[in-house]
């Protein structure tokens, strides 16, 4: 997470409306007086426009997408194709940019369109929010949360705080918990740094005698074990202050049992939304006040459907899978001869191995017998590495991390998955399964299949053209969720023409919107679920040591999920879409008289 809550706010936008119009208002106030805004659908590329005394036309390009230089790629040829006379393009970016993909950017941009180019990215914009201008940050609570920006003078004010004692595994359902209070008009605070500007500032004793009005503290497992935890639980108690428990597991663990009262102890471990119902009113019945905010109630309503949302509980699935098992050593492997890196690229299909010089390597796993056989074997060190930061130098960390991914990697190859050396996507190549076809069960127990490969028609101003679409994952390791590791893995496509010749820049980016343009979530979590069962055995994707069978990798081809106390009404989200392809269908008409 960001520690600077601009950054965080920028770096979690979703609202693209909102922030073309916080775009607009930064422009202005950066000289563009006579601004134009166009934004919204089929702009054309154009979010505004802008015509200086000596007629000098700015055109204006917002975007909140990672891909930043994909968009500013596909919005320079929009303003191209269209014929729009432009001098300067002025982009504006959530995305953290570099000096050297700036100057990347700026050099292609005049090479091919001859327009100088201009770029506004997240530090920029950073600079300009909380030096020149910090008014427009509150002008703009649908982009920068206020409880992120309050002063903090404002922590001793009054005492009416609510602090909540949780521990960090518990973080998705606390995050929940704080934005629900939050919005309400709680004044929360919290007893650690896992969320940016609402940690309390002082001793913990001294803050709960001093400003806290109620504590509320998460039991769970993790918590219930916690040392810290249950002293922080003890001195709250002492201090005679409201003191509540929320409950996320049926059974309260028996090492907390004796420290708190269990009437007041509020159940959340069947359905959230109740939890919260019942918490609020607790929360009224002993006279804790909050800050009603007629304003947020305005802005909600404004923008949430109310029949979009169904009141009912549902198992939300991620694209996030826990890791259960990792070899406990790593081993240092020493060769007689140095290993040319060549060989060394060509073993990396076979051997997951992290280089340190030409003769050590460390990995999970033993080296192949032909590295053996032609360099020799020195000595290979088996290192515990969970209690040691560094390994020959290299974080541990980052080294595990990076074994993991080359692992994964190393077991795609061997199911027969193939690198593409032009856009060094891993894809499923024709016949590998039979018709192409990739079967999984879906967790209600649903049987269902995927195409892995297949061909379209693409249409274009000559007629249509084939093309050919091929699966490929792609995996990331991360920590983010839970102090274990657990493997991330997102859907791409390389996309090729009818030679399999593999395309490039805004040939891939327009035919990919035209395969995935009518997909929802339940379509891309039918590839994510077909990619990890295809990798699988027994429900485990397994990465084993050839010659040392308890140096393995195992990982759960369950999604890791959780229940959440609202779900989507899928009959409203019907009647949206059905409006929405109305409304493009008029656009066109329009477009074409």
């Amino acid at each position: 997470m960001a520690a600077n809550p601009t950054i965080y706010c920028l770096e979690n936008l979703t609202d693209y409306l909102t922030f073309e119009r916080l775009s607009s208002d930064l422009m202005v106030l950066q000289g563009y007086k006579n601004l134009e805004p166009l934004g919204g659908f089929s702009d054309k590329g154009r979010d505004a426009i802008h015509v200086s005394y000596n007629n000098e036309i700015s055109i204006f390009a917002y975007s909140v997408r990672d891909d930043w230089r994909a968009k500013l790629a596909e919005d320079a040829y929009k303003i191209k194709s269209h014929n729009h006379i432009c001098d300067k393009l002025v982009y504006v970016t959530t995305a953290k940019i570099s000096a050297g993909q700036r100057d990347e950017a700026i050099k292609s941009i005049r090479n091919e369109y001859g327009w100088e180019l201009e770029i506004y990215s997240q530090e920029r914009l950073r600079i300009l929010l909380e030096v020149e201008y910090p008014t427009l940050i509150p002008k703009h609570p649908q982009i920068f949360t206020p409880a992120l920006f309050q002063e903090t003078k404002s922590d001793s004010a009054y005492k009416n705080k609510i602090v909540i004692i949780f521990d960090e595994h518990d973080i998705i359902f606390c995050e929940w918990l704080i934005r629900k209070l939050i919005f309400i008009g709680y004044e929360i605070r919290i007893t650690n740094q896992s969320i940016i500007g609402i940690s309390i500032s002082k001793n913990f004793e001294e803050y709960i005698q001093d400003e806290a009005i109620a504590t509320i503290s998460i039991l769970s497992k993790k918590s219930s074990t916690n040392p810290k935890i249950i002293q922080q639980i003890t001195l709250a108690t002492q201090a005679n202050k409201n003191v509540f428990f929320i409950n996320t597991e049926r059974q309260i663990s028996p090492s907390i049992t004796g420290i708190i009262d269990t009437k007041n102890v509020l159940p959340f471990y069947t359905n959230w939304g109740a939890g919260i119902e019942l918490l609020l009113k607790v929360l009224e019945e002993h006279n804790i006040p909050s800050k009603k905010s007629h304003d947020k109630k305005i802005l909600t309503e404004s923008f949430v459907d109310k029949e979009l949302i169904s009141n009912n509980s549902e198992n939300l699935y991620s694209n996030t899978f826990e890791i259960t098992s990792i070899p406990e050593s790593i081993l240092i492997v020493n060769t007689s001869k140095s290993i040319p890196d060549s060989v060394i690229n060509n073993l990396k299909y076979s051997w997951a191995v992290r280089k340190i010089n030409s003769s050590t390597f460390i990995s999970f796993f033993s080296p192949p017998n032909r590295i053996v056989e032609d360099f020799g074997l020195a000595n290979i060190q088996l290192e515990e590495w969970r209690d040691r930061p560094t390994i020959l130098g290299v974080p541990n960390i980052n080294l595990v991390s990076e074994l993991l991914y080359k692992s994964i990697y190393r077991k795609c190859r061997e199911l027969g998955l193939i690198k593409c050396e032009n856009s060094r996507l891993y894809y499923f190549p024709p016949g590998l399964s039979e018709k192409n076809t990739l079967h999984f069960i879906r967790p209600d127990g649903a049987k269902s299949y995927i195409k892995s490969s297949g061909e379209r028609k693409f249409p274009t101003p000559n007629g249509p053209v084939k093309y050919k679409y091929f699966l490929s994952p792609i995996f990331k390791i991360s920590q983010n969720l839970h102090n274990d590791f657990t493997l991330m893995l997102n859907i791409r496509y390389r996309l090729t023409d009818e030679k399999e010749k593999a395309y490039k820049g805004t040939s891939v980016n327009s035919r990919m919107k035209h395969l995935t343009s009518s997909w929802w979530n339940l379509e891309w979590f039918n590839r994510i679920l077909a990619v990890v069962q295809f990798l699988s055995v027994n429900e485990k994707i397994i990465i084993v040591d050839d010659q040392n069978d308890k140096q393995f990798i195992a990982i759960n081809s369950s999604p890791i999920n959780t229940i959440v106390p609202y779900s989507i009404n899928e009959n409203r989200l019907d009647s949206l879409s059905k409006d929405r392809t109305y409304i493009e269908f008029i656009n066109e008409e329009i477009k074409n008289d």
